[in-house]
């Protein structure tokens, strides 16, 4: 008895309807065709949402988006830069063909710097007479020591020193020239720079009773 009960009829019972044939086919059926098969992932999913309304397809990504707006820029700006590098060129092309015919100045800066001496020299200077002994540097010059003969530095006076015009004494009076003697040591003056062609003028007076030469020299930095 206990065999046809729980045996064979519970167990066919139990077996077949619960878990057998029905809730396996239907349920089976159910979910497979209605939820994954036709119905959702099928028909609803596939030609709805990727398929034939192509909302990431044509709409979206292909023409509106990406497609023909970008290209349009693209083109643009590559029409841009093409203008851009033909002027360049052109204007690179214009300026060497200029230059193979143009003259250049070149200019050239001092090489060297020394010490220098520039002379000045007038031969019979009347008695109580005032002349002006003028020498013109080749090259830029600044005269540091004047040196005036010790055997005539009693029979003269400087009245001044210029370079162009401009005197270079800080007020006006003679000085004597004695106090540039030749047996000095050491710079006595310092003059503005003399550029090439600029006349640099000694004005002296003989202040003695007779006829006398004057020399002197200027020692000073010259720049070439």
């Amino acid at each position: 008895m206990h065999a046809d009960i729980l045996g064979e009829d519970l167990g066919d019972e139990l077996g077949d309807d619960l878990m057998g044939d029905d809730l396996g086919d239907d349920l089976g059926d159910e979910l497979g065709d209605e939820l994954v098969g036709d119905s959702l992932v099928g028909d609803d999913l596939g030609d709805d949402i990727m398929g034939d309304v192509d909302i990431m397809g044509d709409d979206l990504i292909g023409d509106y988006l990406v497609g023909a707006p970008l290209k349009r820029r693209s083109k643009r700006r590559l029409q841009a830069v093409r203008k851009v590098n033909t002027a360049r060129l052109l204007r690179r092309a214009m300026l060497a063909k200029r230059l193979k015919t143009a003259k250049m100045i070149h200019r050239r800066g001092p090489t060297k710097t020394r010490i220098q001496s520039i002379g000045f020299t007038r031969t019979a200077v009347p008695a109580n007479a005032t002349v002006e002994i003028t020498a013109r540097p080749q090259v830029l010059f600044r005269g540091t020591r004047l040196l005036v003969g010790g055997s005539i530095a009693s029979s003269f006076v400087i009245e001044d020193i210029k370079v162009g015009r401009n005197s270079q004494f800080v007020a006006t009076g003679a000085q004597p020239a004695e106090a540039f003697k030749d047996t000095a040591t050491g710079d006595n003056v310092s003059l503005d720079t003399c550029k090439p062609g600029v006349d640099l003028t000694l004005i002296v007076t003989n202040i003695t009773g007779a006829a006398s030469d004057f020399r002197a020299s200027l020692f000073g930095d010259s720049v070439e």
